[in-house]
This record gives C-alpha cells, sequence and structure tokens, in this order.
C-alpha cells in the first residue's frame, strides 16, 4: 500500500473535547482544579482525569460542571468549531452564549 504523505485527520474523542472546554470554562472563571473538585463533589485528581480526556464524563459530572459555571450542559458538550450558541427558553426568552476559547 502506497502512502500518500497526507496525513489522516484525526478526531478527538469525545472524552477529550469535553474535557478541553470545562478546562476553558474553567480558567475563564479563574478557578483552579482543586476549587473545581470542591464544587463538584470529587478530586482534584478526578477533575484532571476528565480534563485531559483520560477519564469518561458521567452525566452527574456534567450537570455539576454546568451548574458550576452557570451554563447549559450543550455548551460542554458541542463540537470545537462552534464558537457560539443560542438557546431559547419555555417562556420565549432567548439567550446567546460565547463560548470560551480552547487551548
Amino acid at each position: 500500500m502506497k502512502r500518500t504523505g497526507k496525513k489522516q485527520s484525526q478526531k478527538k474523542p469525545m472524552n477529550a473535547v469535553i474535557g478541553e472546554r470545562v478546562r476553558a470554562y474553567r480558567k475563564k472563571a479563574a478557578l483552579s482544579t482543586t476549587a473545581l473538585a470542591k464544587q463538584m463533589g470529587i478530586t482534584q485528581a478526578q477533575v484532571s482525569r476528565l480534563e485531559n480526556g483520560l477519564q469518561g464524563w458521567r452525566m452527574v459530572q456534567l450537570v455539576k460542571a454546568a451548574d458550576v459555571f452557570q451554563v447549559p450542559v450543550p455548551l460542554l458538550v458541542i463540537p470545537q468549531n462552534v464558537r457560539e450558541m443560542t438557546f431559547t427558553f419555555t417562556n420565549d426568552t432567548s439567550k446567546v452564549y460565547a463560548l470560551p476559547e480552547v487551548e
């Protein structure tokens, strides 16, 4: 089989994508991993593993992280190329969320 010299695009695992997004929100909120862990009710080591994509995210952890950052859960799990999202709520109000830059 011949190689063409082109690199195949590799998608990041979803755990890593979520971890990067959570890290960006954590830094935007000026929280340490220890402070975030305390607010989420988990250890600092777990936060580190989650942010680095080494551990899978459970729904309860996503909900707790979203609560800490006061954002809807979908903002933590959307693709990296999305920069802004608008949510319309049941009372017909809308809110636009700008996503923090992921390093």
